[in-house]
């Protein structure tokens, strides 16, 4: 799943690529955000002992990657509609 993702130079239309390109980003997108959900979990989880930078370090970083996840996906989902012509 997180493997790198080669997408065949063959008779392919660039539409087509677009089309597995978003697929794959989108099941990353899901991983990211059930990564990031998962990790603020056990940060914030009193039996856990990680000191309150750290946390809040982590927490950050973890909203950030989601952001930034779902930014490039809803640009991905853009660039495919205009693709199908919607």
């Amino acid at each position: 799943m997180l493997n790198t993702i080669n997408i065949p130079n063959t008779d392919d239309t660039l539409k087509e690529q677009l089309f597995t390109l978003c697929d794959h980003y989108s099941e990353f997108n899901e991983c990211c955000a059930f990564f990031c959900a998962a990790a603020s979990l056990v940060i914030h989880n009193d039996d856990v002992d990680v000191n309150k930078a750290v946390a809040s370090g982590a927490a950050r970083f973890a909203q950030a990657l989601t952001e930034k996840s779902q930014h490039i996906n809803d640009q991905l989902q853009r660039m495919l509609r205009e693709a199908r012509g919607e």
